[in-house]
């Protein structure tokens, strides 16, 4: 699950990059590619936190079973 987060984030971010580049070249609002990019780049760091979250509650309940 954590693969299919980075790569929507991965996607995002370099859609806004995308977007940023053309923004010189066609008649489109920098702020688009800019607002997309920060979002890709948010969604990482939740993702990755929330993937945190898990892997330690999991340590925790091995921890326990074991004992």
């Amino acid at each position: 699950m954590f693969n299919l987060y980075t790569k929507l984030s991965g996607m995002l971010v370099i859609l806004g990059i995308i977007l940023v580049i053309a923004s010189f070249y066609i008649n489109f609002s920098i702020w688009y590619g800019i607002e997309i990019a920060k979002c890709g780049g948010a969604l990482f760091i939740m993702f990755l936190f929330l993937q945190l979250l898990s892997e330690q509650s999991s340590e925790k309940s091995n921890r326990s079973i074991a004992k």
